[in-house]
């Protein structure tokens, strides 16, 4: 053959009948083509070893490039320029200046979809940048896919889709910095809220992180150093919990129990702890709001204050013989009492009563009052004298009887110093003022160093007029809780109406 220096000097006929007899067999070490081939196949390539692939079955009718091999690649494509391999579908527009080693395009399909049964169907590997990177403007950027059962939700367009019916949806490993860090809305610097293992970050109107699940815990985190989970907010709730399962069901101990926010701990710390920065003049560490058929707190057990408890009522819970229980009330005092009872009896007409020394230690002893109750005819008791460990009782008019009596002793406590009698007090929680705000300025360097960087970093907005007017607007749960809802009284309604098993 001779060489020709122009296009369309050259032609090979062969058979329509595929893949054989062929209009052109090259058998040699290399072959060069200057043209481009065209008709049912662009360009085939078949090494000695041919791959899996039944030509005849498996290869579409019509292909611009086609390689198969058993032990290598089956298409390689080198390039110092933009890509090694280009491939398109459809009308996809122009390429993008941006350079890769695979580059695939579309406009309604996938650009590049890699499907395996033992190893990953896409494997991406660099030493200085991306792996593996998605865009899309109106759908999905990167889908991934385990299992046969998994329901891809298309409706709703996301960055990243992971989804899977036995196995993880998504694991991410680093060694020196975050594993995943997600962001949603405008860009923004986060500072230091970009570390850990997970980081979700959002400056737009949407969530950090948004979780649901209907079977197991929607966000479970654990940690051997520090917090399991951390919620900070300078608008809203740090942490918030709903729950919508049924009540506790007969016979279920109160801490199985399910719950918005659940706390346990399993070796003698805290199972839930809420602390009010006493400087920031607003707020408490606990609030429970209740309602006429729920309680505001509830406790299985002793509970301990160390400070004052301020209530309308205080009342007793008793047994009662018939099996109910009933309330008792406490009765109320404008000071800080402690009381005593007991009883004695006159010798000839006195006797000197000596105060429990216990309850001497924790009262004021220079002010404290007694109150005698004879116990039989005589002319009547008085108290002659108190002391410090004792008083004397005698009986009226130089009596010399030997009757026994009762008595009550009040006296004010020792560990409070200032009685102050009907202070005034304001039930309300303290809204944050100007004053306060000031204050919260000024106290801000007690605040941990990485919390005042977050607040600094995100620059959030303190509570205004108006934010507190758009909570009350905010009524209507979200469309996503509303869902789950829905979601719940559907799986509810299809229990009910299953039919019993009978043995």
């Amino acid at each position: 053959m001779t060489d020709q220096d122009s296009a369309d000097n050259f032609v090979a006929l062969g058979s329509s009948t595929f893949p054989t007899p062929e209009g052109f067999t090259c058998h040699g070490t290399s072959f060069q083509l200057g043209g481009f081939m065209t008709g049912d196949g662009g360009l085939w390539g078949q090494a000695r070893n041919p791959g899996p692939i039944d030509p005849v079955n498996d290869v579409p009718d019509q292909y611009g490039l086609f390689g198969t091999a058993r032990d290598g690649p089956g298409v390689v494509g080198t390039s110092f320029g933009p890509f090694g391999v280009s491939g398109q579908l459809g009308d996809a527009g122009p390429s993008p200046t941006v350079k890769a080693g695979i580059f695939g395009t579309a406009n309604d399909d996938y650009g590049i979809i890699g499907t395996s049964t033992r190893r990953p169907g896409i494997f991406g590997h660099s030493a200085d940048d991306t792996g593996v990177w998605g865009h899309s403007t109106h759908s999905f950027g990167v889908v991934g896919q385990s299992g046969d059962g998994a329901v891809l939700q298309t409706d709703r367009p996301a960055a990243i889709l992971a989804t899977s019916s036995r196995n993880i949806a998504v694991t991410a490993v680093s060694n020196t910095t975050v594993a995943v860090h997600a962001h949603s809305g405008p860009p923004h610097n986060f500072g230091i809220f970009k570390t850990g293992a997970v980081t979700a970050t959002s400056s737009g109107p949407n969530h950090g992180v948004s979780a649901l699940s209907l079977n197991f815990d929607a966000v479970h985190g654990r940690s051997g150093g520090a917090n399991g989970v951390t919620g900070l907010s300078g608008a809203d709730h740090g942490v918030s919990g709903l729950s919508f399962a049924p009540p506790r069901a007969p016979g279920v101990a109160l801490a199985d129990a399910p719950a918005g926010v659940r706390g346990q701990s399993m070796n003698g710390s805290i199972g839930v702890l809420g602390v009010a920065t006493p400087t920031f003049l607003s707020g408490a560490g606990v609030v429970g709001v209740g309602s006429p058929h729920a309680p505001a707190g509830f406790f299985e057990g002793d509970l301990h204050v160390t400070g004052q408890i301020f209530a309308g009522i205080k009342d007793a819970i008793v047994p009662f013989p018939d099996g109910s229980k009933r309330l008792l009330h406490c009765m109320e005092s404008p000071e800080h009492w402690f009381e005593d009872f007991g009883s004695a009896r006159l010798t000839r007409g006195r006797v000197t009563v000596k105060l429990d020394a216990d309850f001497a230690k924790v009262v004021t002893l220079n002010g404290y009052r007694v109150f005698l109750t004879p116990e039989g005819d005589c002319q009547g008791l008085y108290v002659r004298s108190k002391r410090g460990t004792s008083f004397e009782v005698r009986e009226l008019q130089g009596g010399t009887s030997n009757v026994a009596f009762s008595y009550r002793i009040v006296a004010r406590r020792k560990d409070i110093k200032a009685h102050t009698r009907f202070a005034k007090i304001d039930t309300r929680l303290p809204i944050p003022t100007g004053k306060a705000r000031a204050a919260r300025g000024q106290q801000a360097a007690r605040l941990p160093s990485s919390i005042r960087a977050l607040i600094a970093a995100t620059a959030l907005p303190i509570h205004t007029r108006k934010v507190r007017a758009a909570r009350g607007r905010k009524a209507a749960l979200p469309s996503s809780i509303r869902a789950l809802l829905a979601e719940q009284r559907k799986l509810a309604r299809k229990t009910r109406r299953k039919p019993a098993v009978r043995g």
